[in-house]
């Protein structure tokens, strides 16, 4: 029996290119692709994920969505501890200490991997071929599943041998550009991303703020969402660096979200 193809889709740049590539012809074709929803993306990578969709259809590759939850709710809860890495300050602001990423694996990998193994009982199959959309410049990403029965590919680095440069302009050339994709509140954003939603993305503004709060309004709790472990409404955005001026690309979820 062939093995399971799935190729996990983020919906940013590398993996939407590696899925348009699949649907051509160009990149191995896989048999479903799997979105793992926070319910906290912005609204743009929502509306790109539905113009993915359409696209995948017409080339016989489904899309299909899975979620454990909204991540957004589980972070301003105030009973419960927030899975997402904010900063706090440490001996006033001369240290600035960042808590421990728990996000990916619960609202990415681990609702990824369920939907995996239901997938496999109905073929009866034993293990199946992940396809994740990490580029040549990103190679440092790359890691084994951990798991017997799933076996991660990057046909990006192996097949294709595009970094995320190759990437942008191959969709320049053939596709709408897809925003970055990363929940509004994330704590990696640069400063020209916070620039951008709070410019042009009031809902997702208003979440931050709500989020970033929420990181202060627990007992023993003092968080913030920006490096700099102050309050988010506060920071001074003007002539931001962007992110690949700070290099987040190494900080971002290890090939199953901002890709």
């Amino acid at each position: 029996m062939q093995k399971l193809r799935i190729l996990s889709l983020g919906a940013g740049v590398q993996s939407s290119t590696m899925f348009l590539r699949s649907c051509r012809g160009e990149l191995p074709r896989a048999d479903v692709a799997i979105f793992a929803d926070t319910q906290a993306e912005p609204k743009a990578v929502y509306r790109y994920l539905n113009i993915l969709k359409d696209i995948g259809n017409r080339y016989g590759i489904p899309i299909e969505t899975v979620t454990a939850g909204d991540l957004f709710q589980a972070v301003t809860k105030p009973e419960s501890f927030a899975p997402i890495p904010f900063f706090s300050a440490r001996n006033g602001l001369h240290t600035v200490g960042m808590a421990k990423r728990q996000c990916t694996y619960q609202y990415k990998i681990r609702p990824i991997r369920k939907r995996i193994r239901e997938l496999l009982r109905d073929r009866r199959g034993e293990q199946a071929e992940l396809m994740i959309g990490i580029s040549l410049d990103e190679i440092a990403r790359m890691k084994p599943s951990g798991v017997k029965y799933i076996e991660n590919t990057y046909p990006l680095i192996y097949i294709a041998k595009w970094t995320r440069s190759d990437c942008l302009a191959w969709l320049r050339n053939h596709y709408p550009m897809p925003p970055r994709s990363a929940c509004s509140f994330c704590p990696y954003h640069s400063d020209r991303e916070w620039a951008q939603i709070k410019l042009h993305d009031r809902d997702a503004w208003a979440d931050a703020l709500s989020v970033d709060r929420a990181l202060r309004d627990r007992p023993g709790m003092t968080g913030y969402l920006h490096r700099e472990a102050r309050p988010l409404d506060l920071i001074d955005f003007r002539d931001a660096p962007g992110q690949m001026e700070l290099g987040l690309f190494t900080n971002e979820c290890e090939g199953m979200c901002g890709v």
